[in-house]
Protein backbone atom coordinates (compact mmCIF):
# COMPACT_ATOMS: atom_id res chain seq x y z
CA UNK A 1 0.00 0.00 0.00
CA UNK A 2 1.62 3.59 -0.72
CA UNK A 3 1.17 5.48 2.33
CA UNK A 4 -0.22 9.04 2.40
CA UNK A 5 1.13 11.78 4.22
CA UNK A 6 -1.00 14.76 5.45
CA UNK A 7 1.04 18.02 6.56
CA UNK A 8 -0.68 20.44 8.99
CA UNK A 9 -0.86 24.10 10.43
CA UNK A 10 -0.99 25.54 13.38
CA UNK A 11 -4.49 27.35 15.19
CA UNK A 12 -5.96 28.94 17.81
CA UNK A 13 -9.17 28.15 19.19
CA UNK A 14 -11.97 30.69 18.81
CA UNK A 15 -12.77 32.20 22.15
CA UNK A 16 -16.39 32.39 20.91
CA UNK A 17 -17.04 29.22 20.46
CA UNK A 18 -15.44 27.34 23.80
CA UNK A 19 -17.78 30.60 25.24
CA UNK A 20 -20.69 29.64 23.76
CA UNK A 21 -20.27 25.49 24.58
CA UNK A 22 -19.08 26.52 28.06
CA UNK A 23 -22.68 28.40 28.71
CA UNK A 24 -24.83 25.62 27.54
CA UNK A 25 -22.93 23.74 29.74
CA UNK A 26 -23.66 25.76 32.87
CA UNK A 27 -27.32 25.90 32.03
CA UNK A 28 -27.19 22.02 31.55
CA UNK A 29 -25.60 22.00 35.47
CA UNK A 30 -22.03 20.36 34.13
CA UNK A 31 -18.84 21.34 35.47
CA UNK A 32 -16.97 23.54 33.10
CA UNK A 33 -13.17 24.95 34.49
CA UNK A 34 -11.99 25.73 30.34
CA UNK A 35 -10.22 28.36 29.79
CA UNK A 36 -12.16 30.84 27.31
CA UNK A 37 -9.42 30.24 24.88
CA UNK A 38 -7.29 26.77 24.52
CA UNK A 39 -3.87 26.93 23.00
CA UNK A 40 -3.97 24.69 19.69
CA UNK A 41 -0.49 23.10 18.44
CA UNK A 42 -0.57 21.41 15.06
CA UNK A 43 0.28 17.74 14.87
CA UNK A 44 2.73 17.62 12.07
CA UNK A 45 2.21 15.09 9.17
CA UNK A 46 -0.86 12.60 9.28
CA UNK A 47 0.33 8.66 8.17
CA UNK A 48 -2.05 6.27 6.70
CA UNK A 49 0.17 3.38 8.80
CA UNK A 50 -2.06 0.48 7.62
CA UNK A 51 -5.28 -1.33 6.81
CA UNK A 52 -7.10 -1.72 10.45
CA UNK A 53 -8.26 -5.82 11.04
CA UNK A 54 -12.01 -4.90 9.83
CA UNK A 55 -13.42 -2.01 7.84
CA UNK A 56 -15.30 -0.06 10.50
CA UNK A 57 -12.51 0.40 13.53
CA UNK A 58 -13.32 3.02 15.93
CA UNK A 59 -12.68 2.03 19.45
CA UNK A 60 -8.53 1.89 20.19
CA UNK A 61 -7.14 1.56 23.94
CA UNK A 62 -3.51 0.05 25.14
CA UNK A 63 -2.99 -4.01 24.46
CA UNK A 64 -1.43 -5.94 27.42
CA UNK A 65 2.21 -5.38 26.16
CA UNK A 66 4.42 -2.48 25.19
CA UNK A 67 3.43 -1.63 21.73
CA UNK A 68 0.23 -3.40 21.24
CA UNK A 69 -3.02 -2.80 20.65
CA UNK A 70 -6.72 -3.00 20.98
CA UNK A 71 -8.26 -2.07 18.24
CA UNK A 72 -12.47 -1.97 18.37
CA UNK A 73 -14.64 -2.54 15.48
CA UNK A 74 -18.21 -1.28 15.25
CA UNK A 75 -19.66 -3.37 12.83
CA UNK A 76 -22.07 -6.46 12.94
CA UNK A 77 -19.28 -8.46 13.17
CA UNK A 78 -18.35 -6.56 16.87
CA UNK A 79 -14.84 -7.99 16.56
CA UNK A 80 -12.11 -6.48 19.46
CA UNK A 81 -8.79 -7.58 17.56
CA UNK A 82 -5.29 -7.08 19.62
CA UNK A 83 -2.57 -6.18 17.17
CA UNK A 84 1.15 -4.90 16.80
CA UNK A 85 0.93 -0.82 16.97
CA UNK A 86 4.17 -1.40 14.31
CA UNK A 87 3.06 -2.86 11.34
CA UNK A 88 -0.67 -4.11 12.42
CA UNK A 89 -0.22 -7.77 12.61
CA UNK A 90 -3.01 -9.23 14.10
CA UNK A 91 -1.61 -10.92 17.53
CA UNK A 92 -5.33 -12.44 18.06
CA UNK A 93 -9.22 -11.77 18.50
CA UNK A 94 -12.28 -12.22 20.37
CA UNK A 95 -16.05 -10.63 20.03
CA UNK A 96 -17.63 -8.00 22.29
CA UNK A 97 -21.69 -7.76 23.46
CA UNK A 98 -22.49 -4.53 21.63
CA UNK A 99 -24.53 -3.00 19.01
CA UNK A 100 -22.11 -0.33 16.79
CA UNK A 101 -19.62 -0.14 19.53
CA UNK A 102 -17.21 3.31 19.46
CA UNK A 103 -14.89 2.82 22.66
CA UNK A 104 -12.97 0.51 24.31
CA UNK A 105 -11.45 0.51 27.53
CA UNK A 106 -8.61 -1.54 28.97
CA UNK A 107 -9.35 -1.51 33.02
CA UNK A 108 -6.63 -2.00 35.87
CA UNK A 109 -8.47 -5.39 37.11
CA UNK A 110 -7.32 -7.20 33.79
CA UNK A 111 -11.04 -7.04 32.40
CA UNK A 112 -12.20 -4.34 29.29
CA UNK A 113 -15.50 -2.32 28.60
CA UNK A 114 -17.11 -1.46 25.40
CA UNK A 115 -19.45 1.58 24.56
CA UNK A 116 -22.35 -0.43 23.33
CA UNK A 117 -23.11 2.90 21.79
CA UNK A 118 -26.17 2.40 19.63
CA UNK A 119 -27.59 -0.51 22.46
CA UNK A 120 -26.79 2.28 24.79
CA UNK A 121 -24.95 0.47 27.35
CA UNK A 122 -21.26 -0.11 28.81
CA UNK A 123 -20.53 -3.65 28.70
CA UNK A 124 -17.57 -5.14 31.11
CA UNK A 125 -15.97 -8.41 29.32
CA UNK A 126 -13.21 -10.49 29.73
CA UNK A 127 -10.27 -9.95 28.19
CA UNK A 128 -9.56 -13.79 27.55
CA UNK A 129 -12.81 -14.34 25.34
CA UNK A 130 -14.85 -11.57 25.33
CA UNK A 131 -17.28 -12.79 28.16
CA UNK A 132 -19.77 -10.12 29.75
CA UNK A 133 -19.09 -9.93 33.02
CA UNK A 134 -21.70 -6.92 33.30
CA UNK A 135 -23.93 -4.29 31.38
CA UNK A 136 -24.79 -0.63 32.59
CA UNK A 137 -27.06 2.11 31.58
CA UNK A 138 -25.47 5.01 30.05
CA UNK A 139 -25.80 8.20 32.39
CA UNK A 140 -26.55 11.06 30.46
CA UNK A 141 -27.16 9.22 27.15
CA UNK A 142 -30.45 10.30 25.09
CA UNK A 143 -30.37 11.61 20.71
CA UNK A 144 -27.34 13.00 19.07
CA UNK A 145 -28.97 16.29 18.04
CA UNK A 146 -27.98 19.07 16.21
CA UNK A 147 -27.07 22.69 17.07
CA UNK A 148 -26.45 26.09 15.72
CA UNK A 149 -22.80 27.03 15.12
CA UNK A 150 -21.58 23.30 14.89
CA UNK A 151 -18.61 22.23 12.81
CA UNK A 152 -20.03 20.21 9.89
CA UNK A 153 -20.36 16.45 10.03
CA UNK A 154 -16.52 15.22 8.70
CA UNK A 155 -16.21 12.38 6.63
CA UNK A 156 -13.40 10.57 5.60
CA UNK A 157 -11.61 11.70 2.61
CA UNK A 158 -10.19 8.09 2.53
CA UNK A 159 -11.03 5.05 0.32
CA UNK A 160 -12.61 2.31 2.15
CA UNK A 161 -10.55 -0.28 2.87
CA UNK A 162 -12.64 -2.62 2.29
CA UNK A 163 -14.88 -1.80 0.04
CA UNK A 164 -17.16 -5.09 -0.28
CA UNK A 165 -17.71 -5.51 3.48
CA UNK A 166 -21.17 -4.37 4.84
CA UNK A 167 -21.27 -1.59 7.02
CA UNK A 168 -24.42 -2.81 9.06
CA UNK A 169 -24.12 -2.40 12.21
CA UNK A 170 -26.42 -5.42 13.31
CA UNK A 171 -29.40 -4.94 15.50
CA UNK A 172 -29.64 -0.77 15.61
CA UNK A 173 -32.83 0.94 15.36
CA UNK A 174 -31.94 3.30 12.03
CA UNK A 175 -31.75 7.31 11.74
CA UNK A 176 -31.03 7.09 15.43
CA UNK A 177 -28.28 9.84 15.63
CA UNK A 178 -29.14 13.87 14.34
CA UNK A 179 -31.88 15.23 13.08
CA UNK A 180 -33.27 12.66 10.05
CA UNK A 181 -35.58 10.62 12.37
CA UNK A 182 -36.62 8.50 9.32
CA UNK A 183 -40.01 10.08 8.79
CA UNK A 184 -39.47 12.06 5.71
CA UNK A 185 -41.68 14.91 7.26
CA UNK A 186 -38.70 16.80 7.77
CA UNK A 187 -35.93 17.22 10.35
CA UNK A 188 -36.95 16.05 13.82
CA UNK A 189 -40.43 15.37 13.13
CA UNK A 190 -41.75 11.79 13.83
CA UNK A 191 -44.67 10.02 12.62
CA UNK A 192 -48.00 12.10 14.86
CA UNK A 193 -49.08 9.24 15.79
CA UNK A 194 -46.68 7.75 17.21
CA UNK A 195 -46.40 7.80 21.38
CA UNK A 196 -43.19 6.55 22.52
CA UNK A 197 -40.03 7.35 20.30
CA UNK A 198 -36.85 5.44 21.68
CA UNK A 199 -33.94 7.06 20.00
CA UNK A 200 -30.84 7.05 21.79
CA UNK A 201 -26.75 6.89 21.09
CA UNK A 202 -24.20 6.31 24.04
CA UNK A 203 -20.98 6.24 25.36
CA UNK A 204 -17.88 5.97 23.16
CA UNK A 205 -14.08 6.46 24.23
CA UNK A 206 -13.51 4.76 27.51
CA UNK A 207 -10.36 5.14 29.85
CA UNK A 208 -10.57 3.41 33.52
CA UNK A 209 -8.37 4.68 36.75
CA UNK A 210 -9.07 3.15 39.84
CA UNK A 211 -13.02 2.74 40.26
CA UNK A 212 -13.31 5.92 38.14
CA UNK A 213 -14.79 4.74 34.57
CA UNK A 214 -14.54 8.49 32.42
CA UNK A 215 -16.52 8.01 29.03
CA UNK A 216 -17.10 10.55 26.41
CA UNK A 217 -20.80 11.22 25.62
CA UNK A 218 -21.71 12.33 22.20
CA UNK A 219 -25.68 12.96 22.82
CA UNK A 220 -24.94 14.89 26.62
CA UNK A 221 -21.48 16.73 24.18
CA UNK A 222 -19.64 15.89 27.59
CA UNK A 223 -17.37 13.99 29.14
CA UNK A 224 -18.53 11.77 32.43
CA UNK A 225 -16.60 10.07 35.00
CA UNK A 226 -18.47 7.54 36.93
CA UNK A 227 -17.75 5.06 40.27
CA UNK A 228 -17.74 1.81 38.97
CA UNK A 229 -19.13 0.29 42.43
CA UNK A 230 -21.59 2.77 43.24
CA UNK A 231 -22.34 3.99 39.38
CA UNK A 232 -22.59 7.88 40.93
CA UNK A 233 -21.66 10.48 38.46
CA UNK A 234 -18.13 12.34 40.05
CA UNK A 235 -17.94 14.73 37.21
CA UNK A 236 -19.40 15.94 33.93
CA UNK A 237 -17.32 17.68 31.51
CA UNK A 238 -18.53 19.93 28.58
CA UNK A 239 -16.74 19.07 25.54
CA UNK A 240 -15.77 21.83 22.72
CA UNK A 241 -17.48 20.25 20.12
CA UNK A 242 -20.30 18.05 19.18
CA UNK A 243 -18.39 15.23 17.98
CA UNK A 244 -16.36 13.77 21.12
CA UNK A 245 -15.24 9.90 20.51
CA UNK A 246 -11.72 8.62 21.43
CA UNK A 247 -10.18 9.14 24.95
CA UNK A 248 -6.66 7.97 26.00
CA UNK A 249 -4.41 8.53 28.61
CA UNK A 250 -1.69 11.71 28.00
CA UNK A 251 0.85 10.64 31.28
CA UNK A 252 1.55 7.65 32.54
CA UNK A 253 0.40 8.79 35.93
CA UNK A 254 -3.22 8.92 34.70
CA UNK A 255 -3.38 12.59 35.40
CA UNK A 256 -4.52 13.58 32.36
CA UNK A 257 -6.33 12.35 28.90
CA UNK A 258 -6.60 13.09 25.28
CA UNK A 259 -10.27 13.88 23.82
CA UNK A 260 -10.28 13.65 20.20
CA UNK A 261 -13.56 15.49 18.58
CA UNK A 262 -13.90 13.72 14.95
CA UNK A 263 -15.59 17.04 13.44
CA UNK A 264 -13.17 19.44 14.47
CA UNK A 265 -10.07 17.18 14.18
CA UNK A 266 -9.10 18.12 17.80
CA UNK A 267 -7.07 16.24 20.42
CA UNK A 268 -8.25 18.05 23.51
CA UNK A 269 -6.26 17.13 26.46
CA UNK A 270 -8.42 17.44 30.22
CA UNK A 271 -6.99 17.66 33.80
CA UNK A 272 -8.35 14.60 35.51
CA UNK A 273 -8.94 16.80 38.93
CA UNK A 274 -10.56 19.64 37.53
CA UNK A 275 -11.89 18.58 34.11
CA UNK A 276 -9.84 21.96 32.54
CA UNK A 277 -8.76 21.58 29.09
CA UNK A 278 -4.80 22.72 29.09
CA UNK A 279 -4.46 22.55 25.22
CA UNK A 280 -5.03 20.85 21.85
CA UNK A 281 -3.13 19.53 18.90
CA UNK A 282 -4.89 20.39 15.34
CA UNK A 283 -5.03 17.44 12.96
CA UNK A 284 -4.33 19.21 9.04
CA UNK A 285 -6.97 19.79 6.61
CA UNK A 286 -8.07 16.68 5.05
CA UNK A 287 -6.73 14.05 7.37
CA UNK A 288 -8.18 11.26 8.29
CA UNK A 289 -11.08 11.32 10.86
CA UNK A 290 -10.00 11.15 14.09
CA UNK A 291 -11.91 8.02 15.84
CA UNK A 292 -10.27 5.80 18.73
CA UNK A 293 -6.40 7.69 20.29
CA UNK A 294 -3.90 5.61 21.62
CA UNK A 295 -0.24 6.90 22.58
CA UNK A 296 2.58 4.15 21.60
CA UNK A 297 6.22 5.71 22.65
CA UNK A 298 6.46 9.05 20.84
CA UNK A 299 3.15 8.83 18.21
CA UNK A 300 -0.51 9.28 18.46
CA UNK A 301 -2.55 6.10 16.66
CA UNK A 302 -6.40 6.57 15.74
CA UNK A 303 -8.33 5.07 13.56
CA UNK A 304 -10.20 6.39 10.86
CA UNK A 305 -13.68 4.50 10.60
CA UNK A 306 -13.33 3.34 6.64
CA UNK A 307 -10.43 0.44 7.69
CA UNK A 308 -7.48 2.13 8.58
CA UNK A 309 -5.21 2.91 11.67
CA UNK A 310 -3.11 6.10 11.32
CA UNK A 311 -0.87 7.85 13.58
CA UNK A 312 1.29 11.11 13.49
CA UNK A 313 4.49 11.77 15.95
CA UNK A 314 3.53 13.99 18.92
CA UNK A 315 4.62 17.34 18.73
CA UNK A 316 7.11 18.13 21.60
Amino acid sequence: MKRRIFLGLGAMMPAALLTSRAAQAQRAGCNVTAPATIPLRPSGPVEVAYKAPHGQPNGMCQGPEPGQLWVQDRGRGRQVTLIRAADGGVIREIQADAIGPSGIGADEDGTMWTSDTHGVMLVNFAAADGATLGKYFVPGATRIYEKVGDAPFRNSPLKRAYPDESRALGDSLPNNERNDTGSGLGPGRIDPKTDHFWSATGSAGIIVKGDLLIYSNLSARAIFSVHKKTWLVQDVWATPGSRPLGLCWADGARTSFWSADANLQILYRYDLATGAIREGIQLPEGAPVLHGCQIVGNQMYFTDDLGWICRFRMPG
